[in-house]
């Protein structure tokens, strides 16, 4: 093992390095002054070891070299810090500055680098990393220099907030990105302005990729035709070999999801696509992605060419396109008709984008399964020959309608098929087609079922009786009818009364056979309600025939047992302690089951009120979360009978006054006395401000032991105590009026009293210490 040479010597002097250097593992290095790294210099970093910069300024010389301390399997963990706040000069450095000696070699190269300076670092030359650099606090700013990353290098914790800012010309590049590998480019223009880029090699070999953020107004890219449609951002990628990638740009501002001082008038966040420059002026324009959400975020369809050099095909941006989503729907007002019959088509032809489509016609050629009868369109005309509905404009968000009337033939091809297509391109082709297919019978019955229970809350141990209703819609007789209704695990058969046919309760088929078009029948189950099983109650109805509308076929009860009998309380209290504002204090609620029977799905609420604000929730029972509306959720699930549940409020006092909190609980059962099913707890926050310490020199400041607030507290008294707890001082009359001085006491610690009643009517007690000081 290496010595360590430099053991964090604490002056902010100048520190030159120009030979080896160790840093070691549990021997921290603390550099309080500028740094400079000789040509000379060689520095080894142990696994583990730490360096801190409080420094203002770093300066490496291109021949110098950082290593990891070899031997003993080291992977090249350790570290150096670029950190604010120099503990020995306050508010020195503020933005640190780095030149790394970067040209183009490996050397020199950091190993692993961390920002922790609110401030930021600044490049002040370029810098190359072959590990790790890791945002704590603040930005790397390149400036007019780069960063680059080796093929082994990432970037860790950074975000909107920590993160490369590339103003000027600097780049971040990361080298040896091999085919398939994405990397994602966490840089803005502005520390506020978050605007990344993930590049994907898709070459086959591995390149180095180079991106830089550019204002768009300030770019060689600028393009009118698009300044109006919010862009405000153009990327510059390129790589050390021309060759494809894919990439996805993405907006993370604060208030603008498109940018700092983008105009959003034309522009369509749904709507909005990766465009590169192909030659200056002309951008390329694609409609076949989607959008990716809010943050707006785009991802190619197909692979970009990215150049090897800064040229008109480096800049990439984010525009909206002049592309309308067309959506075609057709329906049929009778799935199941009778042959000779008519029957209705609804096409309907929508434009779903926000910009106007042109040139819009709809295809609809009746198959050989229908004869046309006639048409009507809100727009244009149709004609039945060719299938065509020649539509013409259609405005965004629009919408138009032809109606088309066939007989059903009995032989043929039943699919009908409508297509839209507009002069624009259309990003979406998956809605620009729809068929429907009525299926053509011979004999149809309409069957259906419906279910009623006698009692939706029985006792466990009593009888329930379902009865089960059927009837024959038409239009024609049914046959082979059968219902089916088996009870589940939560009741005990007791006896069956069908109307016609016979009911089998093991199988829990009811046999009805032929059944008349206009008919009806019911069934009469009893049954005993058990402790525990299945309570959901089904019947399905079928027959031989075709049933033109099976939604009607099934039909369910769920009774819930016990459900009258349930019983729950709740309380709410807080300790008797005075509160003042920015304490914290707490509430507890209490949940119990008082009644006879098991509760399930037990909640409680608690919407805090004005004036206080939530810290923190705890409960050894269920869940329970802070969410929206400044609501308190206890998921408290099932409660046996007499069991008990508390639930840790903390909260904090913000404003003074009495505050009126109120929890209620619920569940899935009736409750039989809902008035204790809420608590109410009332708390007043005090608004006084005592000092820790007063001064009677009579300079007119701190020389009496003033309490601020006190006024709104009209009863009241105060008493002083020395350190052995003797009273040396009390207030005289109705109230404490500011006058206590320390005269005739020495200088010292003392004990106050404060007594006063709040606006509830309690006497509160307030206590602690103050310093008397005369000089």
């Amino acid at each position: 093992m290496l010595s360590c040479l430099w053991l964090g010597v604490k002056a902010q002097s100048p520190t030159y390095i120009n030979e080896t250097f160790n840093i070691n593992a549990g021997v921290p290095v603390v550099w309080y002054g500028d740094v400079t790294f000789g040509p000379n210099a060689v520095v080894y970093l142990e696994d583990g070891a730490s360096a801190t910069f409080y420094g203002k300024n770093m300066l490496v010389n291109p021949n110098a070299k950082f290593i990891a301390l070899p031997g003993n399997n080291q992977t090249g963990t350790g570290n150096i810090v670029f950190k604010g706040s120099n503990p020995l000069y306050s508010n020195y450095p503020l933005q640190q500055t780095l030149n790394g000696g970067f040209a183009t070699s490996s050397n020199p190269s950091f190993i692993n680098i961390e920002i922790d300076n609110s401030e930021g670092l600044a490049l002040l030359g370029h810098t190359h990393v072959s590990n790790t650099v890791k945002f704590t606090t603040g930005h790397i700013f390149l400036n007019n220099f780069n960063l680059v990353l080796s093929s082994n290098a990432n970037l860790a914790s950074f975000n909107v907030n920590k993160h490369i800012v590339t103003n000027g010309t600097g780049v971040l590049s990361k080298e040896g990105l091999v085919n398939n590998a994405n990397f994602l480019f966490p840089i803005s223009i502005a520390g506020a302005d978050y605007t990344p880029a993930t590049v994907k090699n898709t070459a086959t070999a591995a390149r180095t990729i180079n991106v830089q953020v550019k204002d768009y107004t300030a770019s060689a890219a600028n393009e009118t035709t698009f300044a109006n449609k919010g862009m405000d951002r153009t990327w510059q990628i390129t790589a050390n070999t021309a060759g494809t990638a894919d990439i996805v740009l993405q907006h993370n501002a604060a208030n603008n999801t498109n940018g700092t001082g983008t105009n959003q008038t034309n522009f369509d966040n749904t709507k909005a696509y990766i465009a590169q420059q192909i030659t200056a002026g002309v951008w390329s324009q694609l409609c076949t992605v989607a959008d990716g959400g809010s943050p707006i975020s785009m991802h190619t369809g197909v692979g970009f060419t990215l150049p090897a050099s800064i040229n008109a095909t480096a800049f990439f941006t984010k525009n909206t396109l002049s592309c309308t989503d067309l959506r075609v729907t057709k329906t049929v007002n009778n799935a199941t008709p009778f042959v000779t019959n008519n029957l209705v088509f609804t096409i309907e032809a929508k434009n779903l984008s926000t910009i106007n489509a042109t040139g819009v016609k709809v295809t609809d050629v009746l198959p050989a399964g229908f004869t046309f009868v006639s048409s009507t369109v809100t727009v244009g005309a149709y004609n039945s020959t060719t299938g065509v509905w020649d539509i013409g404009n259609l405005a965004a968000g629009a919408s138009q309608t032809l109606t088309i009337t066939a007989r059903v033939n009995a032989t043929g091809s039943y699919a009908n098929t409508a297509s839209i297509t507009g002069n624009e391109t259309d990003p979406d082709l998956s809605n620009n087609s729809s068929t429907s297919t009525p299926t053509p019978g011979v004999f149809q019955a309409n069957l259906s079922v419906t279910k009623q229970v006698d009692n939706m809350s029985p006792i466990v141990g009593n009888e329930v009786t379902f009865t089960i209703a059927v009837a024959n819609a038409g239009p024609n007789n049914a046959t082979g009818v059968n219902v089916t209704d088996l009870l589940p695990s939560g009741y005990t058969f007791v006896s069956a009364t069908p109307s016609v046919g016979s009911y089998n309760s093991t199988t829990g088929i009811w046999t009805i056979g032929n059944f008349a078009n206009g008919a009806s029948a019911n069934l009469v189950v009893k049954a005993i309600v058990k402790a525990t099983g299945d309570y959901r109650n089904v019947a399905t109805i079928a027959g031989a025939e075709l049933d033109p509308a099976t939604t009607n076929n099934t039909a369910s009860v769920t009774p819930v047992p016990n459900a009258a009998l349930v019983n729950l309380s709740i309380t709410k209290t807080a300790p008797a302690k005075p509160v003042a504002i920015g304490d914290n204090f707490e509430y507890t609620i209490e949940v119990k089951n008082i009644g006879a029977q098991l509760a399930s799905q037990v909640v409680a609420t608690d919407i805090l009120p004005t004036g206080i604000s939530f810290v923190s929730v705890n409960t050894t029972h269920g869940t329970a979360a802070y969410g929206s509306n400044r609501t308190i959720s206890w998921n408290i699930g099932s409660l046996a009978v007499g069991a008990t549940v508390t639930l840790s409020l903390k909260v904090r006092a913000d404003v003074p006054g009495i505050v009126v909190n109120t929890a209620t609980v619920t569940s899935l059962q009736t409750d039989t006395q809902p008035a204790d099913n809420s608590a109410t707890f009332s708390k007043e926050i005090l608004n006084l401000t005592l000092p820790n310490v007063i001064t009677p020199n009579g300079d007119g400041r701190n020389d009496t032991f003033k309490i601020l607030g006190l006024n709104n507290y009209s009863e009241n008294s105060l008493a002083i105590y020395n350190r052995w707890n003797n009273e040396v001082w009390r207030s005289r009359g109705g109230s404490y009026r500011d006058e206590w001085s320390g005269e005739g006491l020495s200088e010292g610690t003392y004990f106050y009293v404060l007594k006063l009643k709040d606006k509830t009517g309690q006497w509160q007690v307030v206590t602690g210490w103050v310093l008397l000081l005369r000089n």
